[in-house]
C-alpha cells in the first residue's frame, strides 16, 4: 500500500511547475526496483518515457520543442496504469496469488520436461488427494538430472517466469 501512495504522490509531481523528467524517472524506477525487483516491467515502461517532440516550421530552421501537454498526459496515464496494475495484484486473494505461482511453476516444469517425464507430471497433477499429489511430484523432481533442476529453478525465480507464458 505504501508503494501505491508513493506512486500517487509521484503522479502529482508530474503537474508541478519545474518538473524534470529524468530525475523523476530515476527516483521512481529505483523505488519500483527496490519494491518489486530489479528490471521489472513497470520500471522498463517508465524508462521508455520521453518528452514528445514537435517541429516548428514557423522558423527558418526547424527547432525541436517539447510538446509538454501531450508529454505530461502520457506520463500521467502511464503511471496511472502502473498504479492500477499494482492495486489489482495487491487486491488478489492469497489463494489467487498461490494459484498464479503454482501455475507458473507447473508451466516451467512442462517447458523443461520431455516424454515420459511430462506424462508423469500430468498424472501427478491429476491426483485428487493433496498428500499423494505432493508425493508424486516430489518423486518426479527427485528423478530429474541436476542440470534440468537448475534450469527449472532459474526460470521459476527469474523476473519473467517461462510458466507465465505457457
Amino acid at each position: 500500500m505504501a508503494l501505491i501512495t508513493y506512486l500517487s504522490d509521484q503522479l502529482l509531481k508530474i503537474e508541478q511547475e519545474g518538473f524534470e523528467l529524468d530525475p523523476w524517472k530515476g527516483s521512481t524506477i529505483k523505488i519500483l526496483d527496490n519494491a518489486i525487483g530489479s528490471g521489472n516491467e513497470f520500471s522498463k515502461t517508465l524508462s521508455k518515457l520521453a518528452y514528445e517532440e514537435v517541429v516548428s516550421y514557423e522558423e527558418l530552421y526547424p527547432k525541436r520543442v517539447r510538446n509538454l501537454p501531450a508529454s505530461v498526459q502520457k506520463f500521467k496515464s502511464t503511471l496511472r496504469e502502473i498504479i492500477d496494475q499494482i492495486r489489482t495484484y495487491e487486491s488478489m486473494s492469497d489463494s489467487a496469488k498461490e494459484e498464479k505461482i503454482t501455475s507458473n511453476i507447473l508451466g516451467t516444469l512442462k517447458f523443461h520436461l520431455r516424454g515420459s517425464q511430462l506424462e508423469e507430471l500430468k498424472q501427478a497433477t491429476g491426483i485428487k488427494n493433496e498428500t499423494d499429489r505432493k508425493e508424486a511430484l516430489l518423486g518426479l523432481i527427485e528423478k530429474l538430472d541436476s542440470d534440468i533442476l537448475q534450469m527449472i529453478l532459474r526460470d521459476i525465480l527469474s523476473e519473467n517466469p517461462i510458466g507465465d507464458k505457457i
